[in-house]
């Protein structure tokens, strides 16, 4: 375990994130996406959407390792929050896209399932960010 002091909950919440960011980072390198890419898909077109799903892909895969790898050898500096902090922005633009602007509310429940979903992973983002 590493020196700084963890509660089983901010651990499992750390490691829970770590493995969906890892995940999606993975995912959006083989063509597929997590809601971060898709959303950023429907922005962006041609050779720009491939960058920026690339370079997401990467930063998702990154904070991920860097997430999973703190509860074992520690802190490993602050490029973590760098990390962290584009995939907040990204998740908090592709909240507002997805879910409101292109949300489709017909039915609700789903939409409000999906949403709350969301908001949870914000929520973890915003918990785990140092």
């Amino acid at each position: 375990m590493s020196k700084k002091s963890y509660s089983l909950t901010k651990w499992l919440i750390q490691l829970s994130l770590g493995l969906l960011l890892a995940i999606g980072g993975i995912w959006g390198l083989q063509g597929g996406g997590d809601f971060g890419i898709n959303a950023l898909k429907k922005v962006f077109d041609g050779s720009a959407e491939n960058i920026i799903v690339i370079v997401f892909s990467v930063v998702e895969l990154l904070a991920g390792l860097y997430l999973v790898l703190e509860l074992f050898i520690g802190d490993l500096g602050k490029f973590d929050n760098i990390l962290m902090l584009i995939i907040m922005i990204v998740w908090i633009v592709a909240i507002v896209l997805s879910d409101f602007i292109n949300g489709d509310f017909n039915p609700f429940i789903p939409w409000l399932w999906d949403f709350a979903s969301h908001l949870v992973v914000l929520g973890a983002i915003f918990y785990c960010k140092d």
